[in-house]
């Protein structure tokens, strides 16, 4: 039942934000772009989340899931992958993944400018100070 309840209020914001990962891996995006999903957005609501209780005991729980989730885009991975492993395109293919490929940056790049924000840092920043999370970014360096 645990399971059901975390996928119906987090599955979705997951899925995009690990589809955008893979596209931006797959596609060759920006590293600073990358790092910032994989290492900055991903990281720290895993963190919220995983110490959520803990946090608020602390007084330092800031709701950085409830002000991004909203925020995350939905892209358009699974029609590019095919295209994009499909050892010979048709012209109207490459097109059509040319198309995808402008619309998925176009969203990330939304994306990536809704959620780089003063609030959402300032969050980051304070939860960086939170022990358990000293603790794995010491050991991530």
């Amino acid at each position: 039942m645990l399971i059901l309840q975390f996928l119906y209020q987090y599955g979705t914001f997951f899925v995009n934000i690990v589809n955008i990962l893979q596209f931006l891996y797959q596609y060759g995006g920006d590293r600073d772009i990358i790092d910032f999903f994989d290492d900055t957005v991903l990281n720290y609501v895993i963190y919220e989340l995983y110490f959520q209780d803990k946090m608020k005991e602390e007084g330092c729980y800031y709701g950085l899931f409830d002000e991004i989730n909203k925020k995350v885009e939905k892209i358009e991975l699974e029609k590019w992958i095919k295209l994009y492993f499909k050892s010979s395109l048709e012209k109207d293919e490459l097109e059509e993944k040319i198309k995808i490929e402008k619309e998925n940056m176009k969203l990330i790049m939304e994306t990536y400018n809704n959620l780089n924000i003063e609030s959402v840092n300032n969050k980051i920043i304070k939860m960086k100070d939170f022990d358990y999370i000293k603790i794995i970014e010491k050991e991530n360096e």
